[in-house]
């Protein structure tokens, strides 16, 4: 049976409200041609069982598995690979003796040893990539993410160049090298909602520039690239792209903050173009978003501002064991023991943090999870009742102990102004599919059987969703 290779690319939160006018003003050209020559839909997302939201973590786990939230074991927002039940589509690939390229998708760390790259999310835990030495990327967005959480330094800006340097070695072009100045010069001078973008929009061309480095070296049959951009910029300046939906509606922003949304989609679409260039005219390719987006005029975020957890001082005023480290990841924290240590340690810092209180009320500052070997934490969301807007001088206390808020968080742009919808967007076109004008309704647990049977890979008897056409042959 004839196999033919697979690109996918994830669009985190790509909606199609916002995609269609973008598409009738000509500013996606890559994903209209895609779709012209194939088909689009609307794909239903999926999410645990009892939650209200559909979050990434579950939804990209039931695309690459082909089986539901119930089945395939990620519940939760900080569950990882470890908790998968069940094979990936990029298993099955490696199972038929071929060789993947996998960036960014949520639910491969840790990486395991395979034909090919495998290089985690931003939910991973450390650097591990596979081959190890991919690590050097993984290591540049974490110390990135703890800067911007804790402030930026001489010596991160230092760690971050020499990464790069060694990153030039993985195809990272002259363009990408240029807008890091003017980066730099953004996070020193301490606009978060600027930095923020311009950082993650940087990450977006670096990451790209280097996966399609390793597709050239590698030659994988199944490659898949997963960028959140498009989510992020949805979620926080929403408010700008749709601002009569707000009240009272914002201010009038810098151009760069309004054009956020559109922005980031444009730029996708370039990403497309590029990746497309890397392909033959009969490889099967997938533009797939995990859920849908919609604003949120009412955020469920509290108060006027966004907070995050700095790890380092909330171990620091938890008096944690010298062997636990905290990793940020989105609005939470895991602490880890990273080179073993007291197995007591973490119970007793989980403890620690769940005992915090707001002193004006009483109320808990965190919400805490123990797992085997890791302790995660986030804002509760009673606690940040009580650091609304400029309020980084309420008081928490442990132990005995008091701290200011303003010393264990940190003040990152507006609230959300968008959230997760059931309705994400699905674009197919390769060999075997049918060229349609009309948008069709699929689910995402359809997606893994589909690009097994468009590919001429067998498809598993056990898998909850059924392939959308016939094998091309």
């Amino acid at each position: 049976m004839h196999r033919r290779r697979v690109l996918v690319l994830g669009i985190s939160g790509a909606t199609w409200s916002v995609l269609d006018p973008l598409t009738r003003q000509g500013r996606l050209p890559h994903l209209e041609s895609l779709r012209s020559r194939g088909m689009s839909a609307v794909a239903l997302s999926d999410r645990a069982p009892g939650e209200a939201q559909y979050r990434p973590q579950v939804a990209w786990a039931t695309a690459a598995t082909g089986r539901t939230a119930t089945n395939h074991g990620i519940t939760r927002f900080f569950h990882e690979g470890r908790d998968l039940r069940v094979p990936t589509l990029w298993d099955y690939w490696l199972q038929a003796g071929l060789r993947v390229g996998v960036h960014g998708w949520p639910g491969t760390w840790p990486p395991k040893p395979c034909s090919g790259f495998i290089i985690p999310s931003h939910l991973a835990r450390d650097e591990r990539a596979w081959p190890p030495e991919l690590a050097r990327l993984r290591e540049l967005e974490q110390r990135n993410r703890s800067a911007e959480r804790r402030g930026l330094s001489p010596a991160d800006v230092a760690r971050s160049l020499r990464l790069l340097a060694e990153l030039h070695r993985y195809g990272v072009r002259a363009r990408t090298w240029a807008a890091l100045p003017s980066l730099a010069l953004r996070m020193a001078a301490g606009d978060s909602e600027k930095t923020a973008l311009a950082l993650r929009q940087v990450r977006l061309e670096l990451a790209t520039d280097v996966f399609i480095e390793l597709c050239r070296r590698f030659q994988p049959s199944f490659r898949a690239f997963i960028t959140f951009l498009v989510d992020f910029a949805s979620h926080r300046y929403w408010r700008y792209y749709e601002p009569s939906r707000f009240t009272p509606e914002p201010a009038a922003p810098t151009p760069g903050l309004r054009r956020a949304v559109p922005d980031a989609y444009e730029r996708v679409d370039r990403v497309l173009g590029r990746l497309l260039e890397t392909v033959a005219d009969d490889c099967i390719v997938l533009v797939v978003s995990e859920h849908g987006m919609a604003a949120e005029p009412d955020s469920t975020e509290v108060g006027s501002f966004r907070f995050v957890l700095r790890p380092e001082s909330l171990a620091s005023f938890a008096s944690a064991d010298a062997s636990i480290a905290g990793c940020p990841i989105a609005r939470w924290v895991a602490f880890r023991q990273p080179d073993g240590g007291d197995a007591t340690a973490l119970a007793r810092l989980g403890a620690t943090l769940s005992g915090m209180r707001l002193l004006s009320n009483g109320r808990p500052l965190l919400e805490v999870w123990d797992r085997d070997d890791e302790v995660v934490v986030r804002l509760a969301v009673a606690g940040a009742a009580g650091a609304q807007d400029d309020d980084a001088g309420a008081i928490v206390e442990s132990n005995g102990r008091r701290t200011a808020l303003g010393q264990l968080v940190r003040r990152l742009g507006r609230t959300r102004s968008a959230m997760h919808d059931e309705e994400g967007v699905a674009i197919l076109a390769g060999p075997g599919v049918p060229r349609a004008s009309a948008r069709d309704v699929i689910r995402l647990v359809d997606l893994a059987p589909t690009l097994l049977t468009l590919a001429g890979l067998p498809v598993p008897p056990d898998l909850e969703g059924c392939a959308l056409f016939e094998h091309a042959g």
